[in-house]
């Protein structure tokens, strides 16, 4: 999974410094795996750190990259979450605005349209 790539890569000893970086500390922690496979995540631990992306991607700069990054942390949780309509909307933000991760949001765009699971635009 690409997004578990470029956010988890090796231990994060930075300390936490606003709503995005602590939105991506409880994504870490609900996340569980089987032998690394299998993942399932935690429905409070999700929501929780949807709201904290959210609010980040709100207070920011629609064009600037740590808002473009929180909107695509907020489409991957969407799509965890079964909410492909919230999530189309968090990836097409990513994809408009060029932003880092963009490439991986229009494949994923490109999945929920081609399984019709939201109407594109």
């Amino acid at each position: 999974d690409a997004f578990m790539d470029m956010t988890f890569r090796g231990e994060v000893n930075e300390p936490i410094t606003d709503d995005l970086d602590k939105s991506l500390a409880i994504l870490r922690d609900a996340r569980t795996s089987t032998l690394g496979l299998f993942p399932s995540y935690d429905e409070g631990r999700l929501e929780s750190a949807a709201i904290l992306a959210a609010s980040f991607a709100a207070e920011g700069e629609e064009s600037a990259m740590r808002t473009l990054r929180a909107q695509y942390v907020l489409g991957k949780i969407r799509l965890y979450q079964g909410r492909d309509a919230e999530a189309a909307e968090a990836l097409q933000k990513v994809v408009d605005g060029h932003g880092e991760g963009a490439e991986d949001a229009r494949r994923l765009l490109d999945f929920l349209f081609a399984q019709h699971l939201v109407e594109q635009e």
